[in-house]
């Protein structure tokens, strides 16, 4: 099978790549209708991006390429060694940002794919909403939930909250960590009532996940909605796509970036000390010698 060359070394890599080889949708899940917003933070942030090809398979693109491959809101099947691509992508280093499945629209036979893929860093999208009606933005229905609860050390480090609308919730497994929970407020809707019942689990609902695999990393996202358009605007969600794409992208030039002396300067200033120390034990031996 030919593998699409794009790129043919690393100083011609692109840092961010869009799949959109299962994109059927024209509205929110769709990079291309309603990234604008998201792309000019890319610009803006000096970092690279393009969008995969209709209907070519991740299988048939050199993802070396890359260094962040983003999935959003897919309405097709990845096939098997689609999925052995992926995985090998972020094994070798690659992060791939999973950004969300439409709970109105993602089919019951892509919802097992996407999970499928995700089981193998420990992540699965549960496909029930999460509300709350105490901390909430626009419906009263408390369908596009504020999150406060963030894990420390992660890329929440200048946000307060995130509007998450019509978003599912998490389970996750060694090796991924919850990063983001519903407050204590909100609840998992099993029934579809859009109201709390006893039988239903309440607070601490895990809703972004991390996993670190291999040499790379992972992070899920399971609503579709936010980083289009209109939700990208929503208090801090802007912020955190900032942090998320910014800070990856950072962390990989400096972790492969060979002319980055602050990363060979200190070995290079340990040797010059032992290679003096050295010298000197010889001059005072030759003295003695004499």
């Amino acid at each position: 099978m030919a593998i699409i060359p794009v790129a043919s070394s690393e100083e011609n890599s692109v840092d961010v790549l869009f799949d959109i080889s299962k994109e059927l949708d024209t509205k929110y899940g769709n990079p291309e209708m309603q990234s604008d917003r998201l792309l000019a933070m890319l610009e803006e942030e000096g970092i690279t991006y393009s969008f995969g090809q209709k209907h070519v398979p991740l299988d048939e693109i050199d993802l070396n390429v890359y260094h962040i491959l983003v999935i959003w809101s897919p309405d097709g099947i990845y096939s098997s060694a689609e999925i052995d691509a992926i995985e090998s992508f972020v094994f070798d280093g690659g992060t791939l940002i999973f950004a969300g499945i439409s709970y109105f629209n993602t089919s019951s036979e892509v919802m097992d794919n996407v999970n499928e893929l995700l089981s193998l860093f420990g992540v699965q999208i549960i496909k029930e909403r999460v509300i709350d009606k105490t901390n909430y933005v626009g419906c009263h229905c408390g369908t596009t939930p504020i999150i406060t609860v963030f894990a420390q050390n992660s890329y929440f480090y200048n946000i307060k909250e995130l509007a998450l609308s019509h978003t599912c919730y998490l389970e996750t497994m060694d090796p991924a960590i919850v990063i983001a929970w519903g407050d204590n407020d909100a609840f998992i809707d099993s029934n579809n009532n859009e109201g709390y019942d006893s039988s239903e689990k309440k607070g601490a609902i895990p809703i972004i996940a991390q996993s670190n695999y291999g040499k790379g990393t992972v992070v899920v996202i399971p609503t579709e909605k936010t980083f289009e358009r209109v939700s990208i605007a929503r208090v801090d969600n802007m912020k955190f796509a900032t942090n998320l794409f910014a800070d990856t992208v950072s962390a990989y030039s400096q972790n492969s970036n060979p002319n980055d002396t602050s990363t060979w300067l200190p070995y290079v200033g340990g040797v010059a000390v032992v290679l003096c120390f050295i010298g000197f034990v010889y001059i005072q031996k030759s003295r003695k010698e004499k």
